[in-house]
């Protein structure tokens, strides 16, 4: 039963009735999303006209013969007319916008030229067949494009195959789609409008039921939200695929990076480096130039450089697959730090971290980088505490479920402190009081001298201590010091800390990204020292109150548990329980909720089961601006 509109008058003893909530909800949705469409659509409608000029051939763009860019360290030229092609499908491929339309947006590499950073053996093969069909059009012939022997077996030409040339979008198409849309919308909008005023007219005004015509008018106004629904996925799918591509917000994630090995160069950006990890040899090689490419051949280099490249290209929660091993490419791998089995890339997408950042009530000029990626780095406790340090305030902590179908997470406002041991005050040496022979003063006074460099020891180990991010602008007054006094008697027991935070979901418990706000008063972690994940460490692991399980890592007062297991720890942090109280999960939950004996209530997870595996774990820590700076 729905609420009676108190704004509605009533007529012939019939009241007019509100929207239900779950569509007034889905209006005011759609509206904001209509907002937000046309802002995009806006910006890119000048892009539509041209498109359709150069089709007509009003631009005069069909006189120039080719687009020169560097693919991965070979330089390419791209037939321009061929990309304007209907039959076959080329004008709608995501590689004919991107050369089209965004080739400015391109990194450039030391030449000035445009970086498409992808496989330059794939592309020297596409930009032959684009040629041979623009050739056969001419002839008025037709050419199919499509994967033959040796490429339709190989793994980085059925990647960028399928990214690229059988991706299609069709810009114009959207905008039609949108504006549909929007006249629908209008159109309902205008109807209900007119049906408040018929029913001023009392109880001969109205022709038909109110309550009829509302219905009518919802069903419009929510085809009209289903089109926009349409119209926005068709737009994300493709600024997600392209964007890697381009440009990023950070200049030196941009820049482009080469090895020469005899006579081929093989180039890739600062960002699909970092992703490789800088503590790899790869990294250290395109940086310095070192030998520790030794004697690996320039196609072994391309195919390591391209398996890293293609982690960073692909969607979230994709498995890509490593390249064909032979020869001494597993040798040259294990070398440079990297492992040959099937891998992910990142787990969100831009504007999924970007919806993170702004549940945080960040600034939207605040950024994110990846400092911690299991599959890369290992799942070991220890190994994700090194690599994040306890003197990083803002964490996002993401983590996929085995499957890829559930992503979801924490964002920890504040540092992830483990205890450590506090080193124990050395006994300095009393002076000589009493009289003593020459000897005795000499060794006084090189105890004295002792005792003096020690002290400045200790000093210098005081000033590396983390200290307190003074721009953290996030009322977590949890500096890494303050944190570490918490710690009990024992320096190596867990111990847990406040600390602001919330839960989300990315993909599976929820349609979209969504906030899990949890009540202030378990807004904690409990940490346990490094080592703890292995047998006789000698340090205990976060033990669960009353229950027999442990782990390493429990945020929440338990909501999220990471290494958990009966009786714990597991023996690393793929192992994972989640549980979420179901009144604190927002609504549009999708899970199942059952009764928890820990909680005494029932509860949903953001994961398919409230145990599960992790295929992978990734932690990003968020960049303020330093005052002064954008970002």
């Amino acid at each position: 039963m729905y609420k009676a509109d108190p704004h509605s008058p009533k007529s012939g003893g019939a009241s007019a009735t509100s929207l239900p909530p779950h569509l007034t909800t889905s209006l005011k949705r759609g509206v904001q999303a209509t907002k937000h469409m046309a802002e995009l659509l806006e910006k890119h409608q000048q892009i539509v006209d041209d498109l359709l000029k150069v089709r007509r051939g009003e631009t005069g763009r069909e006189s120039e013969e080719e687009i020169e860019l560097n693919v991965g360290g070979r330089v390419l030229a791209a037939p321009k007319r061929p990309l304007l092609l209907q039959s076959p499908p080329v004008r709608d491929s995501f590689i004919a916008h991107i050369l089209l339309y965004y080739l400015d947006s391109l990194p450039k590499d030391s030449k000035g030229r445009p970086f498409l950073d992808a496989d330059p053996v794939y592309m020297d093969w596409l930009f032959d067949e684009l040629a041979t069909a623009g050739a056969a059009e001419l002839r008025g012939e037709k050419h199919k494009i499509e994967l033959v022997a040796p490429h339709d077996r190989d793994t980085s030409s059925l990647f960028y195959h399928e990214l690229l040339f059988t991706n299609k979008t069709n810009i114009a198409k959207l905008l039609r789609e949108y504006e549909e849309a929007e006249e629908e919308l209008h159109n309902a909008a205008t109807a209900a409008k007119e049906r408040h005023v018929d029913t001023k007219g009392g109880p001969g005004g109205g022709k038909s039921s109110p309550v009829i015509e509302m219905k009518t008018h919802q069903a419009r106004a929510m085809d009209a939200l289903e089109a926009l629904l349409e119209v926005e996925h068709g737009l994300k799918k493709f600024y997600r695929t392209i964007s890697p591509f381009l440009k990023t917000w950070s200049a030196d994630e941009n820049s482009v990076k080469s090895v020469r090995i005899l006579t081929k160069t093989v180039s890739t950006t600062e960002a699909t480096l970092r992703l490789i990890g800088r503590d790899k040899h790869l990294y250290t090689a395109f940086h310095n130039n070192e030998s520790k490419i030794g004697k690996m051949s320039s196609a072994d280099l391309l195919k390591l450089v391209d398996f890293c490249r293609r982690q960073r290209l692909a969607a979230p929660g994709t498995a890509v697959k490593p390249p064909k091993t032979a020869g001494q490419l597993p040798n040259h791998a294990k070398i440079q730090g990297l492992t040959l089995g099937s891998a992910y890339g990142p787990l969100m997408w831009e504007d999924e971290l970007q919806d993170i950042i702004e549940m945080a009530g960040k600034d939207n000029t605040v950024k994110a980088t990846l400092v911690f990626k299991a599959t890369r780095d290992g799942f070991g406790y220890g190994t994700m505490l090194g690599c994040v340090g306890p003197e990083r305030y803002g964490l996002v902590l993401v983590l996929m479920e085995e499957g890829g179908t559930h992503r979801f997470g924490c964002f920890i406002d504040g540092p992830l402190v483990p205890p450590q041991p506090q080193p124990q005050p050395q006994p300095q040496e009393e002076a000589n009081q009493g009289e003593a022979n020459q000897g005795e003063a000499n060794q006084e006074e090189a105890n004295q001298e002792e005792a003096k460099q020690e002290e400045a020891n200790q000093e210098d180990d005081t000033e590396e201590q983390p200290q307190a991010d003074t721009n953290n602008n996030n009322n977590t007054e949890m500096p890494a010091l303050a944190a570490r006094e918490l710690q009990k008697e024992d320096d190596l027991m867990p111990y847990r800390y406040p600390v602001p935070l919330f839960l989300f979901s990315l993909s599976g418990a929820y349609d979209e990204p969504t906030k899990v706000d949890i009540p202030q008063e378990i807004q904690d972690i409990s940490v346990s020292a490094p080592g703890s994940e292995l047998p006789r460490s000698g340090s205990p692991s976060v033990k669960a109150i009353d229950m027999d399980y442990s782990g390493n890592l429990s945020i929440a007062r338990g909501n999220l548990w990471l290494g958990w297991a009966t009786p714990g720890p597991a023996i690393d942090m793929s192992s994972c329980q989640c549980w979420v109280r179901l009144e604190h999960l927002p609504d549009g939950y999708k899970g199942l909720g059952v009764f928890s004996d820990t909680a005494d209530a029932q509860v949903g997870s953001l994961a398919s089961n409230i145990e599960c595996k992790l295929a992978e774990i990734e932690v990003y820590h968020v960049i303020r601006p330093r005052p002064g700076h954008a970002g």
